[in-house]
């Protein structure tokens, strides 16, 4: 990794440069050491010449992986695990200028990583390199699945107080009008098959369906508690 920045006098006159290198790996374990993140570095072969690259492979005792990728060469891993999945990857080559996500991986050890892509370009803004980032994201996972049992925990109680409501005003405009209904009716029957003609059902006074039910069945009993009494009055008579 190398960089080179110029240097002027006090008449604004460039007088030279200066060069700052760092090997990779080194950089890459130092990347490592701040954030905890598994990194590696991937370089564009069309700027590389493979010769000169298999000239320093061969001086540090390396193996060759110029042949691994199409596209690119790994120059440094963080994690030999890594390292044998990049070069088993595909779609490195459509990483776009905002980076790419390149999955989430469930881990051995139990943690879940997700793998980002971002692409590294010079100064004349071509692309040379991609800096893959594998990042623990476990604890984002755990919360999430813990929001949606909360979610779910809250889904059912308020379903659970929804279903209680009805079922109260179902028993309060429903059923205990019914139940006063068959009430009177019951009444009402014991009271006729005695000969009390007199009879009537005072309805509710709700102004629904089950009202106007009570209304028809008030006027009902009225006829029908009447008719009996003029058929009672004609048969006393004769």
């Amino acid at each position: 990794l190398r960089v080179v920045r110029p240097y002027y006098g006090a008449d604004d006159k460039l007088i030279g440069y200066m060069e700052l290198g760092q090997e990779i790996d080194s950089f890459l374990d130092d990347m490592k050491g701040r954030t905890g993140d598994e990194v590696a570095l991937l370089l564009v072969k069309e700027s590389m010449d493979s010769s000169g690259w298999a000239d320093v492979a061969r001086k540090n005792r390396t193996e060759n992986n110029w042949d691994d990728q199409e596209d690119f060469v790994l120059a440094g891993s963080t994690s030999q695990g890594l390292s044998e999945e990049i070069v088993q990857a595909k779609d490195l080559k459509s990483v776009g200028a905002e980076g790419k996500v390149l999955g989430v991986f469930k881990k051995d050890g139990g943690t879940t990583e997700s793998r980002v892509a971002f692409p590294i370009n010079d100064a004349a803004g071509e692309l040379i390199g991609l800096m893959v980032v594998e990042h623990d994201i476990t604890a984002v996972v755990d919360e999430i699945a813990s929001t949606r049992v909360r979610m779910i925990g809250a889904i059912i109680t308020m379903m659970v107080v929804v279903l209680g409501v009805v079922i109260v005003l179902m028993n309060a405009l429903i059923f205990s009008r019914l139940n006063h209904m068959i009430s009177d009716m019951e009444t009402i029957s014991t009271r006729v098959a005695g000969g009390d003609y007199d009879v009537s059902y005072r309805p509710m006074g709700a102004n629904d369906e089950i009202g106007k039910f009570e209304r028809f069945y008030a006027d009902f009993i009225t006829m029908v508690g009447g008719a009996l009494k003029q058929l009672s009055d004609v048969m006393k008579n004769q």
